[in-house]
């Protein structure tokens, strides 16, 4: 489901919240701001209507990549953190472990530090 206006979407992400019927959804609210992005959101939103959670965590894998690419680090934890989450329930080792070290290279930035050479 797509909602274009925030408070919209705040008002039934509490509703769902608070609806005892949905304590299983997992809400997660992507950035898709730059246009060239469009396509991210996309194919994402068909993954999730379709129940493909496993592929889901490549597209936030890419998404967190790319954010990071933009030094936008505190984006990219977000989408790296939700991809190692889906990687880890699926008992996905390889691109698990890549996603660690992704995560660990951005808490270099967001605690201030310089990354080592």
């Amino acid at each position: 489901m797509e909602i274009n206006f925030p408070p919209d979407a705040e008002i039934l992400v509490e509703a769902l919240k608070t609806n005892p019927d949905c304590g299983d959804i997992q809400f997660v609210t992507p950035n898709f701001s730059d246009a060239n992005l469009r396509f991210l959101r996309d194919e994402m939103a068909i993954k999730i209507e379709f129940g493909d959670r496993y592929s889901s965590a490549s597209t936030y894998h890419c998404l967190g990549t790319l954010a990071e690419a933009e030094e936008n680090y505190a984006e990219a934890r977000v989408n790296l953190q939700t991809a190692l989450e889906i990687y880890v329930e699926y008992k996905e080792e390889y691109w698990g472990a890549i996603a660690r070290e992704a995560l660990e290279r951005l808490q270099v930035h967001l605690d201030g530090n310089k990354p080592p050479i």
